[in-house]
């Protein structure tokens, strides 16, 4: 039988003795409860240390993971995401880096190479820009669909012409002069160079041209469309005739 006295924090413990099946008496034993109480703290002090040194541990390893694995991740998402964007500029992606890593020096060469190399096809694109729109001669170029994409400065010169007029536009809306459509028209079936001399109304005169349709093939032969080049030869024709018109007076004289 056990007796607790929470007062004086002692419990009693009575054990019976017998004596051939006879009580004999009762031996009483009296302890505190004092060593438990301090047993049961000790205990549930190292209980918490135990889960807070774990958390501590868990919190330090989550932390390193993170910092190792997710935060390069997640830097070259968004790296990623500019390049998508076409935004190369390496000063904006300092911001973005977190902790110097391998994946996150990749990310940046990579972008560095890809804005040297869109400053460099920018640059090339503009001085072929250059070039087409002050070559000597017309230059048309229509896309496989048929619509007009470019048209230089000396086509415009040519035709007295306006640029809005063609861009954009399909070339059989745009130009006016059958001829240069009928040419379109055979390149496209045949798929073939075609050189003609056209003789063009332009505003109140009629003008020669020379005018040289290819076709634009891709490396696999992909048709991607035609490009028209525009040569004035007004002046040699008007010298031809006046050589045919002089060459039999000078015969006769």
């Amino acid at each position: 039988m056990v007796i607790e006295d929470e007062k004086d924090a002692l419990f009693h413990y009575a054990v019976p003795i017998l004596k051939q099946n006879e009580s004999a008496g009762y031996l009483f034993l009296h302890a505190s409860f004092q060593p438990l109480n301090e047993i049961d703290g000790q205990l549930w002090l190292a209980l918490a240390v135990c889960l807070g040194t774990a958390i501590i541990i868990i919190v330090f390893f989550g932390y390193r993971m993170s910092m190792k694995y997710v935060k390069p991740i997640d830097y070259a998402t968004k790296v990623a995401k500019q390049l998508e964007r076409g935004n190369y500029d390496t000063n904006h992606y300092e911001e973005l880096i977190i902790e110097t890593s391998e994946l996150n020096t990749s990310m940046k060469r990579l972008a560095e190479s890809l804005q040297e190399m869109t400053s460099t096809g920018e640059m090339q694109r503009d001085r072929l820009q250059t070039v087409i729109e002050n070559i000597g001669a017309g230059i048309i170029l229509i896309d496989k669909m048929g619509y007009i994409n470019l048209v230089n400065r000396t086509f415009r010169k040519q035709f007295k012409v306006q640029k809005h007029i063609y861009m954009h536009k399909l070339y059989h809306e745009a130009f006016t002069h059958e001829e240069i459509i009928e040419l379109i028209d055979e390149i496209f079936m045949t798929e073939t160079k075609v050189r003609k001399f056209l003789r063009l109304a332009v505003d109140i005169e009629r003008r020669y041209f020379q005018v040289d349709g290819v076709p634009i093939l891709s490396t696999d032969d992909e048709w991607k469309g035609i490009v028209l080049v525009f040569h004035d030869v007004t002046e040699t024709k008007q010298l031809e005739q006046m050589r045919k018109i002089l060459s039999p007076m000078c015969l006769t004289n």
